[in-house]
């Protein structure tokens, strides 16, 4: 009860010192001795600049008329110190170096609210949107952030990417029995990329903060009423080439979870023609010497049932697959198979199933035991991958089947071997096999298939006694999913075994070399800048009607039927008065002024930053082409001469001829509101007490003057001497006033 008086106590002395405080903000002399004497302060940083304008502008929001007065002494001070440094004219207002400047553009982020809201937040809008949509039109790359279509140079990719557009019907993740919303994919597309799609198109119209983030999400490929497959950026068929590793895309999953085209340094099948034949080393030996050096770090060896899946695996697992061999032949040859892969760090055994049709279990068991007392030796990590059950092969051979998995997987746990439980992950998935029921297919992502959305889960591996392979594999998450399975319900495990590779380098569509280790044909490949300037500007004719619509509507008097807001009449005033007051006559500095103060000040910041005014996501290549717009907009407030050449960056060739005629709507601008009627002081207060009043209750002005203290705490002696040193501080007692501020705080600490 004494912690909750003493608690309470010191809440009412903190907040009456912040009532006194905020008093003391409100005289005027105080606050422009309080802003001078911080700027004054060599450790008061750009940062801290812009921090205290603005929540000084958050504190006196309900005082608006007053803060407009503060601003004002504020920047002609600003003008004052300008002009007397003998800096160029042109120069103010260029940077944000001074609190002035700070309160300035927050002073319009308040007035122009209205504005942008009613007017021009819709262009603003309409014109990300089809930024937005042209860019997602062809590949953009993952890694890179390059695009097939942009305005920016630095975000163009290059080289030619081959992609083509898929139509996908995802089911509805709020209703699955709702209807499927169609949406348009490329199948180079990574699968956040694909994820991402869908979010947009199902959650049209809903903030971006208020719906499911990709991360969040699995996407999840349907065949039939129980084929599902999780897809994902990366899992154990992500190819893996040397030290780099590809991103999956859909054209990666189009072929059974793989690129359509094998792999021209895979090894071919082997096979063998009986049971009996004996494993032939000597088609190795040619290769035995360079295989010691470059050889795979994972090995699968198998019977036919995985023979069309060999082309999802990378360059650092072999495929052996012996289409007639049963477990006795394979445990025959093992040991001379893995004696000539010396590289090998993962071996994956696949075998058993034809073993079964002979009905000859307890022979069977006796094979494996052998098979296992063999490889137990091996310096290699072994995998016993588990028999597929087979589909309308009759219920004797399933049963067969089934006993054999769940007898191999406790024996593989007793003799601390790894299993891989693949009976769960394939049961009643008729359509990734073959007719024959046996050997899996190649079924894969194609145009019009069925996805879903559906929330995250965790990995479960279905494989025993393996802390190793698990850890080695926590980097990956498991791809498939399935309805129901004889011993567990939505089971997860990994296809075979993933690549167990380190310290490789992502990339999706380029490769982004080192300039060091750039190849010659990497530069080759590049196409020349004649060639992606035309591109440059065939993405800029899709977006002109959008840029013009924005550029119109900030560059007008009256816009559909809303009035110029008073602030910028208001503040263009001002500067005109000031330029009167210092004898500037130059029609140059006086554009230059206003442009400093406005166009390039607020409007450039949400231009290049449209996610400060909706709630949407901005991409990296999204950003890059704002900021050409951006800059497209400074080059129309500038009344310098553009001279262009051959080495002028793209973005200035780009809008060359576009930008005479944005010049000619700034100036135009400029000159109606100078020819507009001088607003009344009694129309401006009016003005700022209603926009006071609407936005009063959105600040907590407490918590400003909270954060505002913080620096009448860090410099408090140099403030204090300041306000002891000026005759009408002292008249004001200004300084006793702070510091019975400063005591009260300090009966709170």
């Amino acid at each position: 009860m004494e912690e909750e008086e003493a608690a309470k106590h010191v809440q009412a002395n903190v907040e009456k010192a912040l009532t006194l405080f905020g008093q003391l903000l409100t005289k005027k002399h105080f606050l422009l001795t309080f802003i001078r004497t911080l700027e004054a302060q060599r450790s008061f940083s750009m940062r801290d600049r812009g921090n205290v304008a603005s929540l000084i502008m958050t504190a006196l929001q309900g005082e608006l008329e007053y803060a407009t007065g503060v601003l004002k002494q504020l920047l002609s001070d600003l003008i004052d110190k300008n002009l007397d440094s003998k800096n160029h004219p042109k120069l103010l207002l260029r940077r944000t170096e001074s609190v002035a400047e700070k309160m300035l553009t927050n002073w319009f982020t308040f007035l122009l609210f209205k504005f942008l809201k009613e007017c021009a937040g819709e262009p603003l809008f309409m014109l990300y949107c089809a930024m937005k949509q042209q860019m997602e039109k062809g590949p953009i790359d993952a890694i890179t952030g390059e695009a097939r279509y942009s305005l920016s140079e630095d975000k163009l990719i290059r080289q030619q990417i081959d992609y083509k557009t898929l139509t996908l019907h995802c089911v509805n993740p709020e209703n699955e029995n709702g209807p499927e919303v169609t949406v348009k994919c490329l199948n180079c597309d990574t699968v956040t990329q694909v994820k991402e799609k869908l979010l947009d198109a199902v959650y049209k119209g809903s903030p971006y903060s208020q719906r499911p983030k990709a991360a969040d999400m699995d996407l999840e490929w349907r065949q039939g009423r129980l084929a599902r497959i999780i897809l994902q950026d990366e899992d154990v068929t992500t190819k893996i080439d040397n030290d780099w590793k590809r991103l999956n895309t859909l054209a990666h999953y189009q072929n059974r979870f793989a690129p359509l085209l094998q792999d021209p340094d895979s090894p071919k099948e082997r096979s063998s023609s009986s049971t009996g034949e004996r494993y032939e080393a000597k088609s190795y030996t040619k290769r035995l010497q360079k295989d010691l050096t470059t050889g795979p770090q994972t090995l699968i060896v198998s019977d036919g049932a995985v023979n069309k899946t060999k082309h999802f695996f990378s360059k650092n697992t072999k495929v052996l697959c012996f289409t007639n061999d049963m477990v006795s032949d394979i445990s025959e040859k093992i040991l001379e198979i893995t004696a000539e892969h010396p590289t090998v760090k993962s071996l994956v055994i696949h075998t058993g199933a034809l073993d079964v049709v002979k009905q000859q279990s307890e022979v069977l068991k006796r094979d494996f035991n052998d098979l296992l007392n063999k490889v137990r030796c091996l310096n290699t990590e072994v995998f016993i991958s588990g028999p597929l059950p087979t589909v309308r092969r009759g219920d004797e051979r399933f049963s067969r089947l089934l006993m054999l998995n769940r007898w191999l997987k406790d024996t593989c746990a007793a003799q601390s071997v790894n299993f891989i439980d693949n009976f769960n992950m394939f049961w009643e998935r008729r359509r990734l096999f073959e007719a024959d029921g046996f050997c899996l297919n190649k079924s894969g992502v194609t145009d019009g298939s069925v996805i879903a959305l559906v929330p995250k889960q965790n990995s479960a591996y279905n494989i025993s006694n393996s802390s190793t392979f698990t850890k080695s594999l926590s980097r990956y998450e498991s791809m498939l999913r399935t309805a129901s399975s004889p011993d567990s319900l939505r089971s997860r495990t990994p296809m075979i075994t993933p690549d167990l590779e380190s310290g490789t380098k992502l990339w999706h569509l380029v490769k982004n070399h080192d300039q060091s280790d750039q190849r010659e044909g990497d530069r080759g490949s590049k196409m020349v800048s004649e060639i992606y300037l035309t591109r440059l500007l065939a993405t800029k004719g899709t977006l002109q009607k959008f840029v013009d619509d924005l550029f119109e509507t900030i560059f007008s008097t009256a816009h559909r039927g809303s009035a110029l807001p008073l602030a910028i009449k208001y503040m263009f005033d001002f500067l005109d008065e000031q330029a009167d007051k210092h004898s500037i006559t130059d029609y140059d500095v006086r554009h230059t002024w206003k442009s400093n103060c406005l166009p390039l000040r607020f409007w450039v910041n949400v231009i290049k930053n449209p996610h400060f005014v909706f709630d949407i996501h901005k991409n990296s290549i999204t950003d890059a082409c704002l900021s050409v717009v951006a800059q497209t907009f400074m080059d129309s407030c500038s009344t310098s001469e553009h001279k262009l050449g051959k080495d002028s960056p793209s973005n200035k060739l780009l809008y060359a001829k576009d930008i005479p005629n944005y010049k000619n709507w700034v100036e135009r601008y400029y000159s109606d509101i100078s020819r507009m009627p001088a607003i009344s002081d009694q129309d401006m207060s009016a003005y700022l007490a209603e926009q006071s009043r609407i936005h009063l209750s959105q600040f907590n002005s407490m918590s400003a003057l909270h954060e505002i203290y913080t620096y009448i705490a860090k410099y408090k002696d140099e403030i204090l001497t300041a306000l002891q040193k000026d005759d009408q501080s002292r008249r004001q007692r200004l300084r006793s006033k702070l510091e019975q501020v400063i005591d009260t705080m300090a009966l709170a600490s």
